[in-house]
């Protein structure tokens, strides 16, 4: 046996190295535990959880067609490749845009 296999071989017999638990969950994990952690100036729906709705229902939410929420500056969580928008910053958006004209 060359030199080189043996090392392949000594290099995949070593045990392997502990990872700290964080790192050992998936990116959706960490991602849903970010979300779903709602902070203490954040408003939470029923449960204490914060709403997450997908383009369509946002779009309902927010009256407009889906190519112009994707335009929007409307921030959006990200999970996975799936865009999800958070219900209490899509009221936070119209306040902050509404002219009390």
């Amino acid at each position: 046996m060359s030199e080189a296999v043996q090392r392949r071989q000594s290099k995949s017999s070593r045990p392997a190295a502990k990872l700290d638990p964080i790192v050992k969950k998936s990116a959706r994990q960490r991602s849903l535990a970010l979300v779903s952690t709602p902070s203490s100036k954040t408003p939470t729906g029923a449960g204490g959880v914060v709403q997450l709705l997908t383009p369509d229902e946002a779009c309902q939410c927010l009256k407009v067609s889906t190519s112009w929420l994707k335009r929007s500056d409307l921030p959006y969580v990200t999970l996975g490749r799936l865009r999800r928008y958070r219900e209490d910053v899509i009221l936070e958006y119209l306040d902050a845009r509404t002219s009390l004209s």
